[in-house]
């Protein structure tokens, strides 16, 4: 199941007949949440932010994992520029009775100017030993290296800062065209 849920009103999720769920958004505020109450399920979870100005976006996801042998993965990235700002908070939640559950959270951010920025809280509340949970989070201006590399073999300094911004956000764009 697909689900684009950039424009749903609704905060909480629950996930409770197997199988694969997918749910896509853009620049979404809030506090979201996805409780997964069942076994033999894949929940994936991806968000993107493209934001200029001053916009200003605060996230709050929490992969509550209720049940055992379940599977999560969130990807959020965003492309901040000029003073825009992401506020990040990604919780993955194991309940003691969710044994056997594999959980990943990520958060990639892209700073396009020195006033935009990116705070990001990658969070684990684990209760039972036997799970795999995973958080990452990084934040970086675009690779200069990467950007002399191209326009060595010709490309524009604007082209080839567009072609690593495009690859970037890729991933996610990829997703929602996979279902469309």
């Amino acid at each position: 199941m697909y689900e684009n849920i950039t424009n749903d009103n609704q905060t909480t999720y629950e996930i409770t007949k197997p199988g694969e769920y997918v749910f896509y958004f853009e620049n979404k505020n809030g506090d979201i949440t996805f409780n997964i109450a069942c076994e033999n399920v894949n929940v994936y979870i991806y968000g993107l932010y493209q934001e200029r100005e001053e916009d200003n976006f605060t996230l709050n996801i929490t992969q509550n994992h209720i049940s055992p042998n379940a599977t999560s993965r969130s990807i959020i990235k965003s492309v901040l520029d000029d003073k825009s700002t992401l506020n990040f908070t990604g919780t993955i939640c194991i309940d003691k009775k969710a044994t056997n559950s594999i959980a990943h959270l990520t958060n990639h951010n892209l700073l396009l100017s020195k006033s935009a920025r990116a705070i990001t809280k990658p969070q684990l509340e684990i209760i039972p030993g036997q799970v795999e949970c995973t958080h990452a989070a990084t934040t970086s201006p675009l690779n200069k290296n990467q950007i002399y590399y191209l326009m060595s073999r010709g490309i524009s300094t604007k082209k080839a800062e567009q072609l690593l911004i495009h690859g970037f956000i890729a991933e996610i764009k990829n997703i929602k065209k996979q279902y469309l």
